[in-house]
């Protein structure tokens, strides 16, 4: 495979420097636009060409981001920039609308609560963002927005596995009101799920009181089934029936209801303010339930003096987590301050961050334990429009990961000592090129961290125990090229190298010390070719990852390793006129078997066979 990858990189730069003077070339780069950090962004129609299931197909098949399940299709981890697929999730601050997902405690992000049908944006965010998203974005941010627009439509589709979609959305729009009713379901059989579900439903709702003045609503609810098998615990199953269930079945159950209330006031003609409080009730159930609660507040206020543009804001979230046995919470309040300011072809981007987080431990007997943590962030950036295509940027941040609740609990349940925070510090330095014909970005990273989080399974009772490593570190390159063949015809590659590594562990004696930190592929590649003609549309995708040391491995010892990630896809898409749109997609076309393995015979198969389904959409 690395001969692929080195004649890929060759082709893809020759396409850049092809490209770079295109006389087509579109409008002149504007530096009021450009960014001092890396962004990938992705739109409305982005996801359509997919026709992905789902939130965790789209990032698989289109970004840098890596998508790998222990637990069934509905909950699926994440991972950026090589922090691992075990706590890979935990370092990734992710905003729906502005407002965060990130739990309190190890559960991920349920980005299955998000319908990918009323997906407006999506913004990845690498190496930066803690000024403004604090707690978590260490490795980076994913910003989501869905749709305020007013369409009505019907969506469904049927797949093999037994799997079932249907969505409904109402849109009613009025002088001063936009008002969007939405509800999903979503059911499959599939790949090694003996059951598996999920319902949404969301009512949004924004108001303009006048001009200057915007009152806004939401208000959702999600339930999630999903029973999904145990891992297979020996690889020679593995290797001849990966859809084997001899193991058993796991369940899980997640409930969510969410409400939002904000507003936005023009308070002159460069200045705004935004206020938003969320309130969200969850119930989780997996080998126990716990119930939660949170309460969110963001506020903030942008204004522009001559050429500096500066946003101030507060943040604080106030979560709870009830057991049957405690009551614990954490608390996170902080205040931001950014700024940027243009020079003739120059952008200075600076920003600081203060943050206090407050733990609670409130048993139902004994004692109530109670920690607290002073943290800052910051971020120092500048970029450079080199002419009308190219520009160039660097910029060294600041991050922070407190540890989330569990990380204070042994997996017998006894009081595993308050954990320090995670601290990173990464420079990143990067190249934009962008014409008409080709859309090419380049950017080299590193990150030294210090007291990076990992649950050790191989000391002390139980399943282990929470640790911290005392010194690690990430480098890397990321490379995107969108290269326009024709008017009809697209290609695309985007490819990340990523090396991840234990500098120092104390408590291992050694052991750990300059290991490469599992769960970490080497080398992430997305291919993307894509057609649009008359009413016909399409995109083939393959997706590699190579081989990684198992979870646990942090010795790097272990026998057998994740093995490398294949998958090819194709979506097609047929518009019969502006109402009606047909469409069908098979993932996994060459039938290639993925696993993700813990540790030597115990495997989680995924995205192992052959999956097809097709259907409709009617706009009414």
């Amino acid at each position: 495979m690395n001969n692929k990858i080195k004649y890929m990189l060759v082709v893809t730069l020759m396409a850049t420097m092809l490209t770079a003077n295109d006389e087509f070339a579109s409008a002149k780069v504007n530096i009021e636009n450009v960014k001092h950090y890396i962004s990938n962004s992705y739109t409305s129609e982005d996801i359509k060409k997919l026709n992905t299931k789902d939130l965790y197909s789209f990032l698989n098949e289109q970004t840098s981001i890596v998508i790998a399940t222990d637990a069934g299709p509905l909950r699926q981890k994440i991972d950026l920039r090589g922090y691992g697929i075990t706590d890979g999730y935990q370092n990734i601050v992710i905003n729906i609308n502005g407002q965060r997902m990130n739990n309190i405690d190890t559960v991920p992000q349920l980005l299955s609560s998000i319908s990918i049908d009323n997906i407006e944006s999506i913004e990845i965010i690498k190496g930066s963002g803690s000024v403004k998203h604090g707690d978590g974005a260490t490795a980076g941010v994913i910003n989501i927005k869905t749709k305020n627009k007013t369409t009505s439509y019907i969506k469904s589709y049927i797949g093999n596995n037994n799997t079932k979609y249907n969505i409904i959305n109402v849109g009613f729009l009025d002088e001063n009101i936009i008002l969007n009713i939405m509800t999903d379901y979503y059911s499959t059989d599939g790949l090694k799920s003996d059951d598996a579900w999920s319902k949404n439903k969301k009512v949004n709702m924004q108001y303009f009181l006048n001009d200057d003045i915007e009152v806004r609503m939401t208000r959702s609810l999600t339930d999630i089934y999903s029973k999904y098998a145990k891992p297979i615990r020996d690889i020679n199953i593995y290797n001849t029936d990966p859809s084997n269930i001899d193991e058993g079945f796991n369940t899980e159950k997640s409930k969510a209801n969410y409400t939002m209330l904000g507003g936005s006031y023009n308070i002159a003609t460069d200045t705004t303010l935004d206020i938003d409080y969320t309130n969200e009730d969850k119930e989780i159930t997996t080998f126990s339930t716990n119930k939660y609660n949170e309460q969110k507040i963001k506020a903030k206020l942008n204004l522009s003096v001559n050429d500096i543009k500066i946003e101030t804001g507060i943040t604080i979230n106030n979560g709870d987590r009830k057991g049957s046995s405690d009551i614990t919470s954490k608390v996170n309040e902080g205040i931001y301050l950014a700024s940027t300011y243009v020079k003739n072809n120059i952008k200075f981007s600076s920003g600081l961050r203060y943050e206090e987080v407050e733990y609670k431990y409130n048993p139902n007997s004994g004692s109530i334990l109670i920690d607290k943590e002073y943290l800052n962030a910051y971020d120092l950036g500048i970029n450079m429009v080199i002419d009308d295509y190219q520009s160039v940027f660097t910029n060294y941040n600041k991050a922070f990961l407190t540890p989330a609740i569990d990380r204070f609990f042994n997996w017998n349940g006894t009081f595993n000592g308050f954990l320090k925070p995670t601290i990173s510090k990464t420079t990143n330095i990067g190249y934009k090129n962008k014409t008409k014909m080709n859309t090419f970005d380049f950017t080299l990273f590193r990150t030294n961290l210090t007291n990076e989080m990992f649950l050790n399974k191989f000391v002390g009772s139980g399943w282990g125990e929470n640790r911290n490593i005392d010194k690690s570190h990430k480098y890397g390159l990321e490379l995107f090229n969108k290269y326009k063949i024709n008017e009809n015809y697209y290609a695309s590659v985007n490819y990340s190298y990523i090396i991840a590594k234990v500098d120092h562990e104390s408590t291992s004696g050694g052991l750990y010390d300059n290991k490469y930190l599992p769960g970490v592929s080497k080398h992430n590649v997305v291919l993307n070719l894509g057609f649009n003609m008359n009413k016909y549309s399409g995109v083939l995708t393959h997706t590699y990852r190579s081989e990684a040391y198992a979870m646990e491995d942090f010795s790097n010892s272990f026998t057998q390793k994740i093995e490398a990630y294949n998958s090819t896809n194709l979506s097609m898409n047929y518009e019969y006129n502006q109402e009606l749109e047909i469409f069908a997609k098979i993932e996994n076309i060459f039938n290639k078997t993925n696993g993700l393995w813990l540790r030597d015979d115990v495997i989680y198969p995924m995205n192992f066979e052959t999956t097809y389904y097709a259907g409709m959409k009617v706009k009414f």
